[in-house]
This record gives structure tokens, sequence and C-alpha cells, in this order.
């Protein structure tokens, strides 16, 4: 999914691909013929075994860090709402002395319940509330009551506003919700990092959307499962990350003090793409065999995925940061990191992606009714809790059906989300309220649901500057253009065929101007929908006899 358009654009033009031995494609051929349900008996102990809810019973939601922004589309000095598990938080960026820091309280002024994120930032670094002016340092204490004669000293602990420690981190803004032992900042864990993020042969390009509609969950869960890539999206590359019985995929976990990491590898193998030729009769065709698709999960929110060879070197990866603002809502942030010989503009990118995006946001929503319902099914609804049986036969591992080799790792994923979601701070009160509401049982309206202007411009600083020049372009593109027209008609002196590119010219630019403009609107109609199903291979589903 996603931004993974990108890097399979660059894996397709630097990627070599040649044909097999014809010793090669008749095994290849035989592997096709056979059935893999007995490969999938082995696959699902190895499961059982590995994903054991024992080893989740420490993991705790509240004792991570979390991202919530990409730092460049926050304002200097300027408070910034943000969400994160149901609960809006302020946030500001400050600079002093060339260092930037962070501000980060609940978003809630302790005088009068105010929004401290419609507040500004003092000179002095505080932030202050719009309302009565009552400011706060970066540790919540209120510094200043203007209206009241005492000094600060004496101001009453209920004054406070509540801080939350908050760091900036490879460009992304980072909350940390829960406790922290003794107030001590320093001990905590640092947030998980792409080192080639901060190498400077790499370019980065940053985006970001909001998805509404989509659980954070579910969008996680969407990222790690290259198998739809083919088909939502029709981009053959997503191929490499999947597995086959001839291609089985490694699957490795692990447990420290920074939490639980999936990582899964494959052969970057063209594997669904090469049954197709077969199919058609064409030669099959394979990629370098010591390339390795790897895809890389750190709970709870954060991906990689990148092809490495054999020492573990890349020229591309992928990275993505789901941020849980909500139950059944994300904030999707992600980032382009590559040895690229310039970094394209990112409104560049944000249309690439939204388009991306769009093709299967649909699918992922249309998945949330379902599988929440099942959720509100594991819960007591006198406690409020999960049922002590919901890791064995979860909302999720009770819910899907299991048959590609590539859910191996989705599979895992899942067992994960059902072993610890009842933990995930006001989950089980607010799946229980839009029951309640009625929200659980359908999705909201198409345009609803891919409206790229609330999801999208409205919080990219970048591609409101875009659109803003659209629009003088094609306001200036009409002026001049109707300017010429009117001087050409009262000025029978003035040689029309000399100058006609003029109007041409600002025509063009008028027309270009508003096509990028309108793609930061919704754009994926159902016309684009049934274009998008016309590019799947025609054989690509029937069975190998």
């Amino acid at each position: 999914m996603l931004l993974l358009l990108v890097q399979f654009l660059l894996l397709v033009a630097t990627g070599e691909g040649y044909a097999l031995p014809k010793g090669r494609q008749s095994r290849r051929n035989h592997y096709f013929r056979k059935s893999v349900s007995h490969k999938l008996t082995s696959f699902h102990s190895w499961l059982s075994a590995s994903s054991s809810s024992s080893s989740w019973d420490d993991f705790d939601y509240l004792q991570h860090w979390y991202p919530v922004s990409w730092a460049c589309d926050i304002k200097l000095n300027r408070p910034t709402q943000v969400s994160l598990f149901d609960i809006p938080y302020a946030v500001a960026i400050t600079k002093t002395n060339d260092t930037l820091s962070v501000l980060a309280y609940e978003d809630r002024c302790p005088h009068r319940g105010a929004a401290l994120s419609e507040g500004r930032v003092t000179e002095t670094g505080y932030l202050q509330c719009a309302y009565h002016g009552w400011s706060f340092d970066q540790q919540g204490k209120c510094v200043q009551i203007p209206q009241s004669p005492a000094k600060s000293s004496q101001y009453s602990t209920r004054a406070c506003a509540k801080a939350v420690p908050a760091i900036l981190h490879q460009g992304l803004v980072w909350l940390w919700p829960g406790p922290v032992t003794n107030n001590d900042v320093t001990l905590l864990p640092s947030p998980p990092s792409v080192p080639e993020m901060d190498d400077p042969a790499f370019k980065v390009t940053r985006t970001v959307r909001d998805f509404p509609c989509i659980d954070w969950t579910l969008l996680l869960s969407n990222i790690m499962d290259p198998d739809h890539g083919m088909f939502a999206h029709q981009a053959s590359p997503f191929d490499m990350y999947s597995a086959s019985p001839e291609y089985q995929m490694q699957v490795e976990q692990s447990f420290d003090s920074a939490g639980w990491q999936m990582i899964s590898k494959v052969p970057a193998q063209e594997k669904l793409r090469n049954r197709d030729r077969i199919l058609r009769g064409l030669t099959t065709k394979a990629m370098p065999m010591n390339i390795t698709g790897v895809t890389t999960f750190h709970a709870a929110t954060h991906v990689t995925i990148s092809r490495r060879n054999e020492q573990g070197e890349t020229s591309f990866v992928t990275a993505f940061w789901v941020c849980p603002t909500g139950t059944g809502r994300s904030r999707f942030l992600s980032a382009a990191v590559g040895k690229l010989p310039f970094s394209p503009p990112r409104w560049v990118f944000h249309i690439a992606l939204n388009r991306f995006l769009d093709q299967d946001s649909v699918l992922v929503a249309s998945q949330q009714p379902p599988v929440l319902s099942a959720e509100v099914k594991c819960l007591d609804e006198n406690q409020q809790s999960m049922r002590s049986d919901a890791a064995k036969g979860g909302a999720r591992t009770g819910l899907f059906v299991y048959q590609s080799p590539t859910d191996r790792s989705v599979r895992l994923i899942d067992f994960f989300w059902d072993a610890t979601l009842a933990k995930a701070p006001r989950r089980s009160e607010t799946l229980l309220a839009m029951k309640t509401a009625g929200l659980l049982e359908s999705i909201p309206p198409r345009k609803v649901v891919l409206d790229r202007k609330v999801q999208h411009l409205d919080i990219c600083p970048d591609s409101q500057n875009t659109v803003r020049n659209c629009e003088f372009i094609k306001q200036t593109s009409l002026v001049v253009t109707a300017a010429w027209v009117v001087r050409t008609f009262l000025n029978k002196n003035v040689n029309a065929r000399m100058f006609w590119w003029i109007p041409v010219l600002f025509s063009g630019a008028g027309w270009s101007a508003e096509w990028i403009r309108k793609q930061f609107y919704y754009n994926h109609s159902e016309a684009n929908r049934d274009r998008d199903l016309k590019s799947i291979p025609k054989r690509m589903w029937l069975d190998p006899k």
C-alpha cells in the first residue's frame, strides 16, 4: 500500500529480470499445479506455538512513544491540536538558541477547560491560554495568572496543566502518554529509528494523511499485507514481498525494553506475476536471489519495508508510522527514504500518495464494521473489559480466514491485536459507545471516506501553499488570456498570428494549475475504481489443475 508505489517504480527501474532456465521453469510449473493446503498445516502449527498471548502480557500501550505529526507541519510557536487514544493534546514547537523543543499538554486549561491549542507561546517560552492568560511551563506548572496578586509559588497544584513528555526525533513529534518513573524522562527508551534517515546519502520525503473512518489497527495490518497490492493497487512489485509455497516467508519476533518487534523476510521474487505468466504461456522471470524483501513491525505504530542484499544494505526504504488518534480512526505518516539524485517537491509525492491511498481506503474502511463489531462481542459489557479467551478466539483470528502463505506474518499481527487491545487506552468504552450510537453498522459515503481536503489538505501546509499557487496561476492565466483577446480585437495593428502562443501558453498553465488543484480534493469516483479493476490481470485467479 501507500508510498510503496514510489519504491516500486524505483525497483522496476533498477531491478534486473532474467528468464529462468528450462529445468527451473518445469519445477515452477509443477509448483503452481500443486495444492498448497498441506503446506499451510505446518504454518498454522508454527503460528500457534509462536504467538502465545502470554508473550504479550507485559505489553503496555501507555509505555511507548507515539508520533503525532511531522515537525515541518507545525508552525513555530503556534500551538496545534493533535489526538492520541481519543485524547486531544496541545503541541507547540519552540526555538531557543537554534535548538528546537516541544511543549505538550492535554488540550484543556485547568482554569475553565478551554482549549490550550487556541493559545500562544509567550516570549519567555511558556504556553499561554487565550481565554484568561494563564501561562504554563514545559512541566505544566502554572507560572502566571495575570489577575492574581499571588506569586506563582503560591498557586494551587490544581492550577497546573497536565504536561506529557514530548520530543523531536527524525523529523517527527513524539508523545509519551503514560507515567514516567520519578518524572525522569531521561530513563525513557528512544523511539524506533530508521537508520537511513540519518544518512546524508539518503533523501527523505515526508507525507501525512488522516483517516477518520479507518481504525489504526486495520491500517497497520493493511500496510503489513503485501498480498493486496496486486489487486487493490494493481502494482506488481508488491509481489516481491509476498510469500509462496516455493518462496516461504521467514518470521522472527523479539521482545526487549522497547517492546515487541516482528520481522518478515522473503526472497524478493515475483510469485503471482510468474504464475500469471505461466497461465498465459509466457516465460517466467526472476530477480537476483541475493535480494530479500524485509518488512519490520515495531509495535505499536512503526513499519519499514525495503529490499536488502546479503549485507543488509538497501538504496530505498519506505517507512510508516500510524498514530492511534482514536478508536476507529488514525493518522498515517510516511517517508520515502532513498538514494536519489534530488528530492522531488513534497506536493508531487502527495498527489501520487493520495491517489494510491484512495485505491484501497474504501476496502479497508469496509472492514471496520465487522471487525470492530467482533471486538464488541468479545467485551463483557458489565466489566467493559475483554473476556479471558479473547486471544484464543479473538475478534480478528476468529473472524478472518488464513489461506495464503503470506498470512504467516499477517495472522501473527492479528494475534497481537487480539491479545493486547484490551489494554489500549479508552478502547473498550469507546467501542461500546460507538455500538450504542450505531456507528458500527456501516461506513460513511465514498466522498467522506476519500475526502482529501479534510484528511490531507487541511493538515499539510505545503499542500495548502501549492493550492494557493495554483489558484493564483489559474486566475492570472484567465486575466492575461482575456486581456490578449481584447487587445487583439481592439487594436488591428497587432499581428495575432505572430503572438498566437500567448493565449495558448497561459491557457495551458491555467489548465495545468487547475488539474493540480483538483488532486487535493475528492477525486477517486466509482469510475476511477472501475478503471482500476480493469487493470487486474484477467487470468490471475485461475485455479491451477
